[in-house]
């Protein structure tokens, strides 16, 4: 977990994660730029990222289609957040 944008992008490229839960509303930068930024890295072209935010209103989600694998509006309901990892994880 990283608190601002700028330390989830280097958090990112030093990592090879399998899955993001991306927070829409990062300081400096937010999660909106930096999924466009993890978008154009090899490594996350296509690794899911998922945002987790409480912008729940239409216009909110609309405006990330395309973007993100997934859209979680706060307050987080738990079953759906597990069937999103289930879908983007392979446990084994």
């Amino acid at each position: 977990m990283v608190e601002t944008g700028e330390l989830g992008w280097k958090s990112a490229l030093e990592h090879n994660f399998d899955l993001i839960l991306m927070d829409i509303h990062l300081p400096e930068m937010d999660g909106n730029e930096l999924t466009r930024r993890l978008r154009n890295t090899d490594s996350y072209k296509s690794s899911p990222i998922v945002a987790v935010t409480a912008s729940a209103m239409k216009d909110d989600i609309e405006s990330a289609k395309g973007l993100f694998d997934d859209y979680i509006t706060k307050p987080l309901d738990l079953s759906h957040l597990l069937n999103i990892l289930n879908k983007f994880l392979k446990v084994e």
